[in-house]
C-alpha cells in the first residue's frame, strides 16, 4: 500500500510535469511547430515545382508576366487576428496552469503538515529530479526527432490540386468560360 509520502510525491509529480508540458508547449514547442510547418510548406512547393508541368513555355512565359505585375495581397490584419487570438490562448492556458500549480502545491504542502508530518522539501526536491529527466525527454524528442519527421504529403497535396483545378474548370466551362484550364495544360506528377 501507498504511504501518505508517496501520495504527496504523486501529486507534486502531476503538478510540476503538468505545469512544465503546457509552459514547455507554448514556448519551445510552438516555435518548434512554427519551423516544421514552413519547412513541410516549403518541402511541398518543391516537390510540386519538381514534379508538375502545368502549361507549355508560351502560357508559362505569360503566368511569369502576370505573376512578377502581380501585388501580393496584405495579410496583415490576418496575421494581427492570429497573433490576437494566440495572445488570448497563451493567457488562459498559464492562467490555468498558474491556478492548478499553486492549488496544487498548497494542497501538497498542507498534506505534509496535517497528521504524520512529511518533509515538504524533500518531496519537492524527488519531483524537481523527475521533472528535469522529464523536461530533457521532452526537449531531446522534439529537437532530434519530432522536428526531422516529415508528416506532409506531397502526393495528395499535388492529388488535391490537380482535382481542384479540373473542377475548378469544369465549373467555368460549364459557366461559358475556360480561362483556367484548356487543351495545352498537362500534368505530369
Amino acid at each position: 500500500m501507498f504511504s501518505k509520502k508517496d501520495y504527496i510525491s504523486i501529486l507534486i509529480n502531476v503538478i510540476l510535469a503538468t505545469s512544465f508540458i503546457g509552459i514547455f508547449f507554448f514556448t519551445y514547442g510552438a516555435k518548434v511547430e512554427e519551423d516544421i510547418a514552413k519547412a513541410q510548406a516549403n518541402y511541398i512547393v518543391d516537390a510540386m515545382m519538381d514534379d508538375v508541368d502545368l502549361l507549355p513555355e508560351n502560357k508559362l512565359n505569360d503566368i511569369k508576366s502576370s505573376l512578377q505585375n502581380m501585388t501580393p495581397p496584405d495579410l496583415s490584419k490576418e496575421d494581427n487576428e492570429v497573433e490576437e487570438i494566440n495572445k488570448k490562448l497563451l493567457v488562459k492556458a498559464l492562467t490555468v496552469i498558474g491556478i492548478i500549480f499553486i492549488v496544487g502545491m498548497a494542497t501538497a504542502y498542507y498534506l505534509c503538515q496535517i497528521g504524520e508530518k512529511v518533509n515538504f522539501i524533500e518531496v519537492l526536491k524527488s519531483g524537481l529530479i523527475v521533472l528535469t529527466f522529464i523536461g530533457l525527454t521532452e526537449f531531446s524528442f522534439l529537437t532530434f526527432f519530432a522536428s526531422k519527421f516529415i508528416s506532409a504529403d506531397p502526393n495528395f497535396v499535388k492529388q488535391t490540386f490537380i482535382n481542384k483545378i479540373i473542377d475548378k474548370s469544369t465549373s467555368s466551362i460549364n459557366n461559358g468560360k475556360n480561362d483556367i484550364i484548356n487543351d495545352d495544360v498537362y500534368f505530369s506528377i
